[in-house]
């Protein structure tokens, strides 16, 4: 997600993954914070059976390659509501493992 993008702009990623990974689980590993602050880890899995959009835009086609991401995110909860979210993965292992790297 980019960060703070707004609730339209993250339900519209979200969607937009469901459509390139129709198949994606979201394994939690470990979950705490202090105050307003919530980190969380995990990890997705799922196969790319449909077009992912990339970080310029461009469109990237089905590769039918399974993905295994560890991701960490963080969040900032106000009034019980997400102000922040920022989430981090290893785009190059993204990558590697959809086969879009040499």
């Amino acid at each position: 997600m980019s960060p703070n993008a707004g609730h339209a702009t993250h339900v519209e990623e979200m969607q937009d993954l469901w459509k390139a990974f129709p198949d994606m689980a979201i394994e939690m590993k470990r979950i705490f914070g202090e105050g307003e602050w919530l980190c969380t880890e995990y990890v997705v899995t799922g196969t790319h059976q449909g077009v992912m959009k990339g970080p310029g835009g461009q469109e990237i086609p089905p590769t039918g390659k399974a993905l295994r991401l560890p991701t960490l995110g963080i969040l900032r909860i106000v009034d019980g509501k997400t102000a922040e979210e920022k989430d981090y993965f290893d785009t190059s292992s993204l990558a590697a493992q959809l086969g879009l790297t040499p």
